[in-house]
């Protein structure tokens, strides 16, 4: 039984322990009968006999298989399952020693905003970024910030790689879940956030993605950029640019120029490149300009490169 089999045999599993329904959208108004767990793109009774529980999915995203329709967050966790990912845990001192450091990374991402004008800037941006860095550096990968990287199994054969919300799903899942629960009415409460934890939670990973897109940012900044965003990066010149893709590919990753010409920095998420103009810029050209950094120090950028160049050299 191939990969793809696999997964369609789990979908179908759901299929017979839930009546599901097929929405376009939720509706403004549902009437609940049993508490409800809300996720992104599908509602799920959480109690009744198996079977006769109802699982609501909206065809938003969602990804054909097996003759019907799934939500991309369950392709990617029926992914991780069949392969049998499990994060690696650190073992003994060095446990202690990182849970701290990895523990300080899981949310941040780099944001950087220099304001200012060029005549010939280039918008760069790194390609399918979480994707392609998970592919290289593997899901299961061991990481201690600044000590440890050991490469795990790559994703490269996920089977739904042009899906972007399916492939992120593969690192968002790696992060502690909030559980939102609706009740019916005439209880004591109505609905219900709650921080959980699950068997794909994998700090590690998430700490790795996190200390290479900032290794990248800082570097980037280095090398002349003046906008920095996640994973895009806003060369006000073509040298920079130059130097900027060539440190990208200096990782084993790939860069793409998604706008070139004249433009300006405003601040952090307002700015133009050549045709490329947010929403913000429009609104925020008349009010004072300031500077964004959202950065964080980090005294290995070139460990984490030659471990990422070490990772592309394998395939």
């Amino acid at each position: 039984m191939n990969q793809i089999q696999m997964i369609a045999e789990r979908v179908m599993r759901r299929r017979e322990k839930y009546l599901t329904t097929i929405q376009r959208w939720f509706p403004k108004e549902i009437k609940i009968e049993v508490p409800v767990k809300v996720g992104h793109y599908s509602m799920t009774d959480i109690s009744g006999p198996t079977g006769s529980r109802c699982r609501r999915i909206i065809t938003q995203d969602s990804i054909a298989i097996a003759n019907v329709i799934e939500t991309p967050t369950a392709i990617a966790r029926d992914y991780l399952a069949v392969n049998q990912y499990r994060p690696k845990r650190l073992r003994g001192k060095m446990q202690y020693e990182s849970s701290e450091k990895i523990m300080a990374r899981s949310s941040l991402v780099p944001g950087f905003a220099n304001p200012s004008r060029f005549e010939e800037g280039e918008y760069i941006d790194l390609q399918a970024a979480y994707f392609s860095i998970m592919s290289l550096i593997g899901w299961d990968c061991v990481y201690c910030p600044g000590r440890i990287f050991a490469l795990g199994r790559s994703i490269k054969d996920f089977p739904f790689p042009q899906h972007r919300i399916s492939r992120n799903t593969l690192l968002s899942t790696a992060q502690p879940p909030t559980f939102c629960t609706m009740y019916p009415p005439g209880g004591s409460k109505f609905s219900k956030m709650k921080a959980g934890w699950s068997e794909t939670v994998n700090l590690q990973l998430v700490a790795a993605v996190s200390d290479i897109l900032q290794a990248i940012a800082n570097l980037a900044i280095s090398a002349g950029a003046v906008y920095v965003a996640t994973d895009g990066y806003i060369a006000p010149n073509l040298e920079s640019s130059n130097k900027i893709k060539n440190m990208i590919s200096d990782f084993g990753l790939n860069a793409r120029v998604k706008a070139h010409g004249p433009g300006s920095i405003i601040g952090a998420g307002a700015y133009r490149v050549g045709s490329l103009e947010t929403i913000n810029y429009k609104k925020r050209r008349s009010d004072h300009a300031s500077s964004n950094v959202a950065s964080m120090e980090l005294s290995h950028e070139i460990w984490i490169q030659k471990n990422l160049a070490y990772a592309a050299s394998r395939y």
